[in-house]
């Protein structure tokens, strides 16, 4: 009975934590498979690869926190494609995350929110449209504010 519980317990933990990223999840899914779209999927034992002893311990410790970097780049499909792309992007704050920086200029938007769950970012969204420019990408872990402004200031 006690195993039965700790299950659905897990489960429960498990579905909502997917239920808070749908809307980022079903844009991954459906736009990825677009004519023309690109999209990479980067683990944990990748990205740590990529840092070396010159690399900077704020980066060191930003990649560290990092389980996962997803990008989904849509610059090479149509116009109609990322039209109906940032009809889907419009509202993510519906779905918890917070902006944290939105800049305008002229056509091109760029934002980063982030979701916050227990005092943790476990999710960031970098996105950016604009006439020639299409693209969302997603760190997954659990990170501080710190590790946001990192990313924001210096890092991206």
């Amino acid at each position: 009975m006690k195993r039965i519980m700790i299950i659905s317990v897990y489960l429960l933990i498990c579905m909502t934590g997917i239920a808070q990223n749908a809307r980022v999840e079903t844009i991954f899914r459906k736009f990825k498979q677009m004519r023309h779209a690109s999209y990479v999927v980067t683990p944990k034992h990748l990205l740590k690869s990529q840092f070396n002893e010159s690399s900077r311990p704020q980066e060191i410790y930003m990649m560290n926190e990092t389980d996962t970097v997803k990008e989904l780049n849509l610059n090479q499909c149509s116009p109609r494609m990322r039209q109906d792309f940032v009809k889907a992007t419009a509202h993510f704050e519906e779905d918890g995350y917070q902006v944290e920086v939105s800049e305008r200029e002229g056509m091109d938007i760029s934002q980063v929110l982030f979701y916050e769950k227990a005092g943790s970012i476990t999710s960031i969204l970098v996105l950016n449209i604009g006439k020639e420019t299409c693209s969302l990408i997603q760190f997954l872990g659990k990170f501080s504010h710190r590790d946001l402004n990192y990313l924001i200031h210096d890092g991206y």
